[in-house]
């Protein structure tokens, strides 16, 4: 096998590993595996080695600025990611432009794909990207709290009622502060550096139609430089040559010498259409499982409590609606009842403030209804269910039709 092409298969891989790494090795799933491990070393254990090698070869000051330096990036909002993915699309589609598009057309891109298909896909990349960036991901303020409350119930399983230490205001539920937006947000499914926002109830279609865009202009691009590539050998006859010299030689000087950028840009969009595709694929099953990226985690951390203890105990009013237990209280699971005083929307947690948040009401001896709470013990995993998950037909269109919360 070629050098070149064992090097290309060889960055595949480890592009999909690393991948793999990163997006499944905080999941309690893989829990002290050697994929948490791997997950562990890269994103703490690797810079803890880092700094102590820094300082013992430059010294403390060095390496504490240069500590500091690494969690102002990772830690901190900023559009550095951002930018840099701006850079590369940029640059990609100025090769392009320049090498492959007045080439064009050819038999097999016609005239349609030159002037209508591909300034469609390139402008589509970019208005995206813009509103996946720069559009409300849903933050959840004093103005409208109450209509957040009203778009989700609680499970009383992911999501009680309680108040935001930080925003000091109800958290609907299904949101999550975002403590790089330093906000928090409605159906707050992960904050993407790439876009430097988060991607929540508002934004959610856009971040998807982002994906959608990106792996399109890879998958796409790939094609449209494969066929002026091929295009280049037919006419100058590289596949007759073959039969008279050493099989691959001409194509390989073709390819190495006299369309370096084409080429380049091929191998680096169709390694980018991995990543385009695997994550776009996985962020769909979320969404057509009604379950947002945050709530994959609480459900692995369910899953494993179960699975460890035998059982997990669910608190929740009984006149709740939305149950998360499958049938009243069924199977194995017993069920404890008892009674407090409901929490309502108060101020009182916030002086002098008109931001409403949670207040149990307990020990207050005015009065008032009480409800009956009922702590349920789950034996299995079969007897909880995602009260969010309305189909995948109706969660799709719920994520690309948002009920208005502004």
């Amino acid at each position: 096998m070629e050098s070149h092409v064992v090097f290309v298969i060889a960055e595949i891989l480890f592009l999909c590993i690393f991948l793999f790494i990163m997006l499944f090795g905080p999941s309690p799933t893989f829990k002290n595996t050697i994929v948490s491990q791997a997950y562990d070393f890269l994103t703490d254990g690797m810079w803890k080695k880092g700094y102590n090698a820094l300082r013992t070869v430059c010294g403390t000051t060095v390496a504490n600025s240069a500590s500091r330096l690494v969690r102002c990036l990772t830690s901190e909002a900023h559009p550095l990611i951002q930018i840099f993915y701006f850079v590369i699309l940029t640059a990609g589609v100025a090769v392009f432009l320049v090498n492959g598009y007045p080439r064009l057309p050819t038999p097999l891109l016609g005239p349609f794909q030159t002037y209508v298909t591909i300034p469609l896909t390139i402008f589509s990349a970019y208005a995206s990207f813009y509103l996946a960036s720069f559009s409300d991901p849903g933050k959840v303020t004093s103005k409208n709290v109450a209509r957040c409350l009203e778009v989700f119930e609680y499970d009383y399983m992911l999501f009680t009622p309680r108040t935001c230490p930080t925003c000091l205001i109800i958290k609907p539920a299904r949101s999550k502060h975002c403590s790089l937006c330093r906000a928090c947000v409605a159906k707050n499914d992960h904050h993407c550096a790439w876009i430097n926002n988060c991607v929540g109830h508002n934004n959610h279609r856009y971040f998807l139609a982002y994906l959608v865009s990106t792996a399109f202009i890879t998958i796409y691009g790939s094609y449209v430089i494969f066929e002026i590539l091929r295009g280049e050998v037919n006419e100058r006859g590289v596949w007759n040559m073959l039969v008279r010299e050493a099989p691959g030689a001409p194509t390989r000087k073709l390819l190495s010498r006299d369309e370096p950028l084409l080429v380049a840009l091929l191998v680096f969009i169709a390694l980018a259409c991995i990543l385009a595709i695997v994550f776009g694929t996985y962020q769909f099953y979320l969404v057509l499982m009604g379950i947002t990226t945050n709530e994959t985690t609480k459900w692995e951390d369910i899953h494993a409590i179960i699975k460890e203890r035998g059982y997990i105990d669910i608190c929740r009013p009984q006149k709740n609606r939305g149950s998360p237990i499958s049938g009243s209280s069924g199977g194995n699971s017993a069920t404890n009842v008892r009674q407090r005083r409901p929490p309502r929307a108060s101020t009182s947690l916030v002086p002098n403030s008109s931001v409403p948040s949670w207040r149990d009401e307990a020990d207050d001896e005015s009065g008032g209804e009480w409800e009956t709470l009922e702590t349920i013990r789950v034996r299995s995993w079969n007897e909880l269910h995602n009260i969010y998950d309305r189909g995948a037909w109706q969660n799709l269109l719920v994520t690309l039709f948002p009920p208005k919360i502004n």
